[in-house]
């Protein structure tokens, strides 16, 4: 999964559909739950990008991206070029993640964490695993539970990531703000793709888009494929 050192040469985002199976608050996609797929024909159009200006890794997101109904091909075609694949998934779909990894045709999940009954294990996957939490109030929202957290799932994944909530509506503005994580003991401070500050607690990254970004005029965002074929760098 992605770290601080890197940029957005090494990828590119492919998202595949705005459909999704849960209606989460925070949500940041503003096209959520309309049932819009990417064609094979634009999965092609971003693969031929990503070939062009040699990227290494294509990112797929939704929405919720194994709802499409040719996740499976897509996968294998962009895999037929060699590329890294890291899918963000909610894992409500444990039988089609399951045949994904099986088949080697994603090298990285970012499985999203929302209190789900079922969650997998690094042990029993080939590709890495990376547990993904959100931290706002009513949630993890004290250095306690964050360090109960961590102490649960540490041995489970590769990695595990956290981010503060991005403002986008009356939700994320009253829950956003987590004044714990300023008192945090801090291994290093870093700028995520030239733009998201964030730091290391205990070795684990947590991206603080409760924080103003530090603007870098020389950051370039990254490309996106949208599902419409619009190849473009803004959500």
């Amino acid at each position: 999964m992605f770290n601080s050192n890197t940029t957005t040469d090494d990828y590119m985002f492919l998202i595949v559909t705005h459909e999704c199976n849960r209606k989460c608050a925070f949500c940041v996609d503003k096209d959520r739950g309309k049932k819009q797929y990417i064609s094979i024909k634009n999965v092609q159009k971003a693969i031929n990008y990503a070939l062009k200006n040699n990227l290494k890794t294509i990112t797929i997101l939704g929405g919720e991206p194994t709802l499409h109904p040719k996740i499976i091909d897509i996968c294998k075609l962009i895999k037929s070029y060699n590329f890294k694949i890291v899918m963000t998934t909610n894992y409500d779909k444990p039988e089609l993640i399951a045949t994904l990894d099986k088949y080697h045709l994603v090298n990285s999940f970012n499985i999203s964490h929302y209190n789900q009954k079922e969650l997998p294990k690094q042990k029993d996957f080939y590709a890495d695993l990376t547990l993904s939490k959100l931290l706002f109030k009513g949630g993890i929202d004290t250095k306690e539970k964050l360090d109960k957290f961590i102490n649960e799932n540490k041995y489970r994944y590769n990695d595990i990531k956290f981010s503060t909530l991005t403002d986008i509506n009356d939700f994320t503005h009253k829950n956003k703000n987590l004044p714990f994580l300023n008192e945090l003991p801090i291994n290093k401070k870093v700028t995520i793709m030239g733009e998201i500050e964030g730091h290391y607690y205990r070795n684990y990254l947590i991206k603080r888009f409760d924080i103003p970004a530090t603007k870098n005029t020389y950051y370039k965002r990254s490309m996106k494929m949208h599902t419409n074929g619009e190849l473009k760098r803004e959500w």
